[in-house]
C-alpha cells in the first residue's frame, strides 16, 4: 500500500493544476469583457463628442447661412432686376454657406434634424431667391413678408432641433472640445 499515498499526491497535484488552469482561463476571460467594455464606452465617448462637436459648429454654421441668405435678400430688394457684379459675390458666400451647412448635416446622427436642416437650407434658398418684381404693390409686398416670415419659423425651429439634439449629447456625457 506503498503506492496510495504517492497516487493521492499525484492526483491532488494534477486537480490543483487543471483547477489553476481553469481559474485563470475564467480570470483571463473576466479581464477580456472589461477590456471589450471599456473600449466600448471610449469609442461611445468619442462618438458622443464628435456628434457634439459637430452640432455645435451645425449652429454656427446655421447662423451663418441664415446671414448670408438674408444678404443676398436684401442685395435683392435694394438692387430690384439691375444686375450688379455684387449680386455674384452674395450668392457665392450663400452657396458656400449652404454647402458647408449641408456638409455638417450628413454627420449628423438624428433624422429628424438632417430633415429640419434640409428644409432650412430649401427656405435660405427662397429667402435668397426673393426677388421684388417691377410692380411693387402690396401683393408683392405680402408675398416677400410670407418668404421672410416662412424663412424665419424654419430657421427657429431648426435652431431649437440643433439646440436640443446638443442638450441631449450633453446629458449622455459628451464632452464639448
Amino acid at each position: 500500500m506503498d503506492w496510495i499515498a504517492p497516487f493521492s499526491t499525484l492526483l491532488a497535484a494534477l486537480g490543483g493544476y487543471a483547477l489553476a488552469g481553469w481559474n485563470d482561463a475564467r480570470r483571463d476571460e473576466r479581464a477580456s469583457k472589461r477590456e471589450e467594455a471599456a473600449e466600448a464606452r471610449a469609442r461611445d465617448a468619442r462618438r458622443r463628442d464628435f456628434q457634439l462637436q459637430t452640432l455645435l459648429e451645425l449652429q454656427n454654421e446655421a447662423r451663418r447661412l441664415a446671414q448670408a441668405a438674408l444678404d443676398v435678400h436684401i442685395f435683392h430688394l435694394a438692387a430690384g432686376d439691375d444686375a450688379d457684379p455684387v449680386e455674384a459675390r452674395v450668392w457665392g458666400e450663400h452657396r458656400a454657406r449652404a454647402s458647408g451647412f449641408e456638409l455638417l448635416l450628413g454627420r449628423v446622427v438624428d433624422d429628424g434634424l438632417r430633415q429640419q436642416g434640409r428644409k432650412f437650407i430649401d427656405a435660405c434658398t427662397d429667402l435668397a431667391d426673393t426677388r421684388r418684381k417691377r410692380a411693387d404693390t402690396d401683393e408683392e409686398t405680402a408675398r416677400i413678408d410670407r418668404v421672410v416670415t416662412a424663412a424665419a419659423a424654419i430657421e427657429t425651429a431648426t435652431m431649437e432641433a440643433i439646440g436640443a439634439a446638443i442638450r441631449r449629447e450633453l446629458a449622455q456625457g459628451a464632452t464639448p472640445a
